[in-house]
């Protein structure tokens, strides 16, 4: 398939026909999406509802040599964000309707992927695989094409580009209901608002049950005010964001890269796999909390240890490690959570006042405290007590087979602990109050 950019732009302007391929005579669009328009969208809008109910595919045995590809994979999409920004234009006036999408037969699938740029006030339902009666075990063996597309509108919706590595790159007011699918994807988003993206092959169970699935690492990229809702499914994949608010970000399974620069966060996880996780916020964010309202600055500074701690530990998680042994480092201004999950973590604290989650059987993790920061642990019940060890600089605390040992101890602030719904106990007073007011 050569590319069709300037057909699509024409077909945006009013043209009823598409051209297939160079020299090929032009085929009318309206009758390739009648042909099987409804399963088109019954197929879409199944891929759609499985992206919101975050459907997860295969773990990935952890490969701890993949960590520098992918740190390396998120500082070009931070770069990449930036340039992006710098370059960012207007949308035009056009519509791209729900359903009269550009849609590839099951018989030219093998000829290569659509290539598309579109400016228009308005594009949604754009699907890039059309099936035309192919076999569902067919098209997902078979469906490999990548899809290029560069978006430029006010509105983006309901993009589904399937099979295929593919590259999206869109530029809008409002994007949502992005779906790339099967293989190694790159999707790169500037917007004011950005909901539901996902990666992930889709239907996972149905896809197994075919013995067709592929997955492969993704790459996202999106720099917004809000973003709520990234997944990218199994394998090793790179998120990146830059937010005001950014919550609902899963990488699934596989050894992750994760970096989030945001006012308010939540709902970040890495999944099984080790993971490396890097977040640089003001405050983790209430899940349950409509996103648009954002989140207000805790005043902690003439709070008690004790009550700042409760406050760290008042909504859960902010950010998850997962299974595995992940490496997170949080930079944060107030009150945030972090469950680094089952297997041995290193965890570094930048700053702020924050709940660590521990499990009984969540291995034994290191957390390395900077000035002045301080930290709260949180057990269960199922934990009959403890223990204590201290250091010249450290503090383990011995929690049945597993520990969490602190470092940087003497000029880090107040460290605790609280043992199910009771009152939280200081383990240290910590260093000289420092100003926690920016």
């Amino acid at each position: 398939m050569q590319g069709v950019s300037s057909a699509a732009m024409a077909w945006v302007q009013g043209s009823s026909t598409y051209p297939l391929r160079d020299g090929a005579a032009q085929t009318d669009l309206t009758t390739l999406v009648k042909a099987d328009v409804a399963t088109q969208r019954s197929e879409q809008a199944a891929n759609f509802k499985q992206m919101r109910e975050a459907g997860q595919g295969h773990a990935n045995q952890p490969h701890r040599g993949e960590t520098d590809r992918l740190l390396a994979k998120v500082a070009r999409l931070t770069r990449a964000l930036s340039r992006l920004l710098a370059e960012k234009t207007g949308a035009g006036q056009n519509t791209v309707q729900a359903g009269a999408a550009v849609l590839v037969s099951g018989e030219h699938q093998t000829t290569g992927g659509v290539s598309l740029t579109i400016s228009a006030g308005r594009i949604s339902g754009l699907y890039t695989d059309f099936k035309s009666g192919l076999a569902p075990l067919a098209y997902y063996n078979d469906a490999k094409l990548a899809d290029t597309l560069v978006l430029n509108a006010d509105v983006v919706e309901n993009v589904d580009t399937a099979g295929g590595s593919d590259a999206v790159t869109i530029t809008a007011r409002e994007v949502s209901g992005i779906f790339t699918g099967n293989d190694a994807d790159a999707v790169s988003i500037i917007a004011d608002v950005v909901r539901d993206v996902s990666t992930d092959a889709g239907d996972v169970d149905w896809i197994m049950a075919s013995g067709a699935i592929r997955e492969a690492g993704d790459a996202v990229a999106i720099a917004a005010r809000i973003v709520d809702g990234v997944s990218t499914g199994g394998d090793n994949d790179a998120i990146a964001v830059m937010a005001g608010v950014a919550v609902g970000l899963d990488a699934g399974a596989g050894n992750d890269a994760i970096s989030v620069q945001s006012l308010v966060v939540g709902g970040i996880s890495g999944g099984a796999g080790d993971d490396v996780i890097t977040v640089d916020a003001a405050i983790g964010q209430r899940l349950s909390r409509d996103p648009q309202e954002g989140g207000e600055l805790d005043p902690v500074a003439d709070k008690t240890a004790a009550a700042r701690m409760a406050s760290a530990l008042a909504w859960g998680s902010h950010v998850g490690g997962g299974d595995g042994n992940d490496a997170i480092t949080v930079r944060a201004q107030s009150t945030i959570g972090i469950a680094g999950g089952a297997g041995d973590d290193t965890i570094a604290l930048q700053g702020g006042t924050v709940g660590l989650y521990y499990r009984l059987g969540d291995g034994n993790d290191s957390v390395a405290l900077a000035a002045g920061t301080e930290a709260v642990v949180q057990i269960g019940a199922e934990f009959t007590g403890f223990a204590l060890e201290w250091g010249e600089d450290s503090l383990t605390l011995r929690l049945g087979e597993g520990s969490i040992t602190f470092t940087g101890t003497k000029a880090a602030g107040a460290i605790g602990l609280r043992h199910g719904a009771g009152e939280v106990i200081l383990l240290q007073p910590g260093a000289a109050t420092l100003d926690r007011v920016a």
